[in-house]
């Protein structure tokens, strides 16, 4: 206690220095988890609609594809705030993202533990082959990580 009082100024400091890495740091965090679920999302979307034939039903209409839609929709509203975090060192979220990001990160976490708890039982390897695996397990672990480490609430 006694190096407090005595130094109230250095305390100050490093507890700024910190405060302005910890807001660099989520702002990185936030790009590049940001930039990988838009590529894996609609990499993996577009390769299931590529592989749809004509007879068969549009893939479009399924839960893991929306919700995973919903979190590209919230990741790509993320990027220029994210960017301006690492621009000006504060990383600062409306509030009507962060309840989009809320959203999108609800809705692909029920995606994952239905897709891991019950269709991995019924359907075996094949919920978790090819692009499956990317929208069941890839992009809701990013999807989760990105709200954990852009949430402060």
């Amino acid at each position: 206690m006694a190096t407090h009082r005595l130094h109230p100024q250095k305390t100050v400091i490093k507890q700024k220095k910190y405060l302005i890495s910890l807001e660099e740091t989520r702002s990185v965090i936030a790009l590049i988890t940001s930039i990988l679920i838009l590529f894996i999302t609609l990499g993996a979307i577009f390769y299931m609609m590529e592989i749809t034939t004509e007879e068969e039903e549009n893939s479009l209409h399924y839960f893991t594809i929306l919700s995973n839609l919903l979190s590209a929709c919230g990741a790509a509203f993320m990027v220029p705030f994210a960017i301006e975090g690492i621009r000006k060192k504060r990383f600062i979220l409306p509030r009507w993202l962060i309840l989009f990001q809320y959203s999108g990160a609800t809705c692909i976490a029920i995606t994952m533990v239905t897709s891991v708890g019950l269709i991995l039982h019924i359907q075996g390897t094949d919920a978790m082959s090819g692009a499956n695996f990317w929208l069941h397990i890839i992009t809701p672990s990013c999807t989760v990580s990105l709200f954990q480490s852009v949430e402060t609430e």
